[in-house]
């Protein structure tokens, strides 16, 4: 009883030459469940009342019981005078090919490995991996991921005889490691970075808590109002490895300011952030405190906002200068450095 698999052979014919002379050639034709397949040209050196393998068939896809007849013609190229002789059927019952399988072929390290499938009757089992270590008589057993392994199954129906060894590699991969760490560079900005990654960096996903979302090892947020965000960094691989981080951060800022550059040859760009409404005017004074210029002087809306102060613009030659940042009644003064004359 040949197995049922993806591909496995037939002897169909066993030709006997029941004539008087040596037979070298026949044609034979054969048909599978009522349908006929290309015939076959056997050739040989058969003497009278002698027996020979004449055709093995490739078959694939089949199960159950099953229908082969099988008839020659033309031997030696005449017809033939005993066509009673010609024909043969033969009843081929095809059992289930043994199979085992991993439900899984990368999984994370530690993780419980289910192999195989359910048990058939009158069916034996034996499991043995490489390296060695691991070893089971019963049709699906469990393991834990250690290392890259191996797994070979036995799988013998007593019945029929029928027996295959399967095999399956399963990688093991490492746990991701997912630590936050948080720098701030100004008011509502953060840095925020993943410690030392295992995994690629698109897979390291960052929530901020305010409905925007990123991805990477390190990178900046800006917030755009106080209170309370979790941040959440999260890595998910399709071998089902994950882990998560999280922390709350509080952002509580009034405004933020930001001067780049700084030194500056010509121009530098004044950046600023508001939560509520207020009265801004920012201006630039000397070393003796007299004011060269002011570049904003309005009563704003919240948001973020961006000026610049033009050194060719005022004439202003190279020298410590400060821009004084008035909020309503509250006043922040920044140096900024002017490398090179402009004019």
């Amino acid at each position: 009883m040949p197995a049922a698999g993806p591909l496995y052979t037939v002897i169909l014919t066993h030709p006997k030459n029941y004539g008087t002379k040596i037979l070298t050639s026949a044609t034979i034709n054969y048909k599978i469940n009522g349908v006929l397949q290309s015939p076959y040209l056997w050739t040989g050196n058969l003497s009278p009342d002698s027996t020979a393998n004449a055709l093995d068939v490739n078959i694939s896809g089949l199960s159950g019981n099953n229908s082969v007849i099988a008839w020659t013609s033309n031997p030696n190229g005449f017809n033939d005078s005993f066509p009673q002789n010609d024909t043969g059927v033969i009843q081929i019952h095809i059992i289930p090919y043994p199979f085992g399988k991993a439900y899984y072929d990368t999984v994370c390290i530690g993780t419980i490995i289910k192999l195989g499938s359910s048990p058939k009757g009158g069916h034996t089992y034996s499991w043995f991996s490489k390296p060695p270590g691991f070893s089971s008589n019963i049709s699906n057993p469990m393991d834990t991921a250690k290392f890259n392994e191996t797994y070979f199954q036995k799988d013998y129906s007593i019945s029929s005889g029928c027996g295959i060894l399967d095999s399956f590699k399963i990688t093991v991969v490492p746990d991701p490691f997912v630590k936050i760490q948080i720098d701030s560079s100004r008011a509502f900005e953060r840095v925020f970075t993943a410690i030392t990654p295992n995994y690629p960096e698109y897979m390291y996903k960052w929530r901020f808590g305010d409905s925007d979302s990123a991805s990477g090892f390190s990178l900046k947020h800006i917030f755009k109002n106080n209170g309370n965000y979790k941040i959440i960094l999260s890595v998910s691989s399709p071998d089902a490895c994950a882990e998560t981080d999280s922390i709350t951060i509080n952002i509580n800022e009034y405004f933020s300011l930001n001067i780049f550059p700084n030194p500056f040859l010509q121009k530098t760009d004044i950046k600023y952030t508001i939560i509520s409404p207020a009265h801004v005017k920012i201006s630039i004074s000397d070393e003796l405190g007299q004011q060269i210029c002011a570049v904003a002087d309005n009563l704003l809306l919240p948001g973020e906002y961006d000026t610049y102060f033009d050194a060719a613009k005022w004439k202003t030659r190279p020298a410590v200068y400060f821009v004084i940042f008035q909020i309503d009644d509250r006043v922040i003064v920044k140096k900024i450095v002017q490398l090179e004359s402009v004019y």
